[in-house]
């Protein structure tokens, strides 16, 4: 069954999404910036129409600048920036950069609907994209006008010691190409499946 859609498809501001797919079900996380509860949750089963699932994030931080607490103090244009929305052996992960706390978050959940749990990470990755090799090694690829890959410890609570870090080990470029082929897998998957039409159907989709 083809679904042919105009633009825009969702008549709301989402910005920054991040999208994968688990199973036969997408799923997306968005900026949401100063706003709390943030890290909005989408799902999709045909990429055309999306529901609003969760909230990941409460509040980004016990600040008298996200509580507004203090005259003139705010986070507003700051706050949670460019999500990574990831799936890895029966987990969710949400990993984003805040700017007026200039620390990395990493969300976690048994579901997508939540609860989602929070926790800050050692170092700073901004503009961040989370990634799970086939040996379960997990790296973060962050940076803007140049791109670095930190290896993360099995915790994933900052980077392996002794682990690959910098711009220009070998490691960058078999994770670019990597990551490269995954985007296009993705992006080729969701233009050739063909989408759940059925409320039955859509019932009995469930993570991988």
């Amino acid at each position: 069954m083809m679904i042919t859609s105009t633009n825009p498809m969702v008549y709301t501001d989402f910005p920054d999404p991040d999208i994968i797919r688990v199973g036969g079900v997408y799923y997306m996380a968005t900026t949401t910036m100063h706003f709390t509860p943030g890290c909005d949750i989408l799902r999709s089963y045909d990429l055309v129409h999306w529901e609003f699932i969760a909230h990941a994030l409460n509040i980004v931080a016990d600040t008298p600048e996200e509580r507004l607490e203090c005259e003139g103090a705010n986070a507003y244009g700051r706050g949670m920036w460019a999500p990574s929305l990831r799936y890895h052996r029966g987990t969710w992960y949400v990993l984003f950069a805040a700017n007026d706390t200039h620390t990395s978050y990493l969300l976690t959940a048994d579901d997508p609907c939540g609860p989602w749990r929070k926790r800050e990470l050692d170092g700073f990755y901004h503009d961040s994209g989370l990634f799970f090799d086939d040996d379960d090694r997990a790296y973060v690829v962050y940076g803007q006008s140049t791109l670095r890959i930190t290896e993360l410890n099995p915790e994933l609570s900052g980077p392996m010691p002794g682990g690959s870090t910098g711009s220009s080990h070998r490691t960058t470029r078999r994770l670019t190409l990597v990551m490269r082929a995954v985007t296009y897998t993705s992006m080729m998957d969701a233009i050739t499946s063909s989408p759940v039409t059925s409320r039955k159907a859509r019932a009995k989709q469930k993570p991988a």
